[in-house]
């Protein structure tokens, strides 16, 4: 109960119950009564359930991707993030920076602990594209696609990736997480200069407690 004119402050918290038919990743959406001297009022709020991903370390001034042969891709640049945590992953976005000259040569590719695999670019644009650099966010729900063959572009926003990532829903989130970057073709270079995940991370569900007889 707060006086008029007072304000709440952090030793004052409310409490509630997730209902147990909540999904995880959400949002669990909330009614918040308030009741005041001028009358009552429900304010919706939205609490997101899970929890987010993380980001790969990378050597400053990024990570070399191995020039490609001119007859196929060359040699993965690959990083790594590893995961402690127990639980399912619901949702998955990635977010890379790579800086290429000519983003048509470019294979991007992330795999999950389990051996999933799942292109999130390949040769965007076609291998006529020319355009530098990849700094964007591979997201399912994204509104755009990767620009079509033959186009003449960078690939910088929110896209929607190559191949569904969707692909790794359900699956156990602990253990390494991989991307691996090759080039298809000799001459123009590039790194990994930086990529994180966020993920919608739920917690394995608690063994049931035996009843007692």
């Amino acid at each position: 109960l707060l006086d008029p004119g007072e304000s709440s402050g952090p030793d004052r918290v409310l409490l509630g119950r997730i209902p147990d038919a909540a999904v995880c990743a959400g949002p669990l959406t909330l009614q918040l009564a308030l009741s005041t001297s001028g009358g009552s009022v429900s304010v919706p709020v939205a609490v997101p359930l899970g929890r987010t991903g993380v980001s790969a370390s990378l050597p400053a001034g990024g990570q070399l991707i191995p020039d490609g042969s001119g007859s196929g891709l060359g040699a993965p640049a690959v990083s790594t993030v590893v995961v402690a945590a127990t639980g399912t992953v619901d949702d998955v976005d990635v977010t890379v920076d790579i800086r290429h000259t000519w983003v048509g040569d470019l294979e991007v590719k992330l795999v999950s602990p389990a051996g999933t695999a799942v292109l999130l670019a390949n040769r965007p644009g076609g291998t006529g594209n020319s355009g530098d650099n990849i700094i964007a966010t591979f997201d399912d729900e994204a509104a755009s696609a990767l620009p079509p063959d033959p186009s003449v572009t960078a690939i910088v926003g929110a896209f929607r990736p190559s191949q569904p990532l969707s692909a790794f829903d359900g699956q156990g989130l602990n253990g390494t997480w991989r991307l691996e970057v090759r080039d298809g073709f000799q001459a123009d270079i590039g790194t990994v200069n930086a990529w994180s995940t966020r993920r919608t991370e739920c917690d394995a569900a608690p063994a049931p407690t035996p009843p007692t007889v």
